[in-house]
């Protein structure tokens, strides 16, 4: 082996690389998962501002909601994931 590459070798193996870095406990804090997040999206009536969760109508006015989309699309009749468009076809489903 050269010189140059012993040197080299033995300077990566003395180098700290963490000098800088905080590795206290307090630092390291787990990132938020679908089990932890509380929170959901909450969906509101245009019209009152209710929060309305799944429903197709308002349950404090009544309107009808623009996010009750069909099971499946009505152009090619693939199963709808919950979008606006349809993800095979394009149709407009809300």
């Amino acid at each position: 082996m050269s010189a140059a590459r012993e040197q080299i070798e033995e300077k990566a193996r003395t180098v700290n690389y963490v000098a800088n870095v905080d590795m206290s406990a307090e630092v390291y804090v787990a990132a938020p998962t679908a089990a932890t997040n509380t929170q959901a999206a909450k969906h509101l009536c245009g019209r009152c501002g209710a929060e309305v969760g799944a429903a197709k109508f308002c349950p404090e006015c009544g309107k009808p909601l623009a996010h009750a989309v069909p099971a499946n699309c009505p152009s090619c009749g693939e199963k709808n994931s919950g979008g606006k468009f349809c993800g095979n076809c394009g149709t407009k489903l809300a």
